[in-house]
């Protein structure tokens, strides 16, 4: 597999910062967006990262943390495509997946069954009476 030109790589870096100042809403600054301000931030986070050892292509990973959604975008060279899209509102309220076969298989858990998943542990706990 050729390595991406100089060229190549930096319009992939102007692709990124584009996409993020078009999805940073309320003309919140890109270079917030992009430094993320940690778990806290109210925006886009954009992050790349190099698929080492797989033959793939370079990942471009969007996270929206106000609407909690993530977006995993392939660059192959000459192609940008979307792999996954999720939302992931209701994998923050998973208290412990240790022992689910479901969420810890290779293929992870869809977020109906993590949906799914919270809202039976939620009628658990409103069933149980006050202490």
């Amino acid at each position: 597999m050729r390595r991406p030109t100089w060229l190549e790589t930096l319009l992939l870096i102007a692709l990124a910062v584009a996409m993020t100042a078009l999805l940073v809403r309320d003309g919140g600054p890109v270079r917030e967006a992009l430094a993320g301000g940690g778990g806290g931030a109210n925006g886009v986070v954009a992050l790349t990262a190099q698929n080492v050892g797989t033959g793939r292509a370079e990942l471009l990973y969007i996270v929206d943390t106000a609407k909690q959604r993530i977006c995993v975008y392939s660059w192959n060279g000459t192609r940008l495509g979307l792999v996954a899209a999720r939302a992931f509102d209701y994998d923050l309220e998973v208290l412990d997946s240790s022992g689910d076969k479901t969420i810890e298989s290779a293929e992870g858990a869809a977020r109906g069954y993590v949906k799914a998943q919270v809202e039976s542990f939620r009628r658990q706990k409103e069933l149980q009476p006050p202490k």
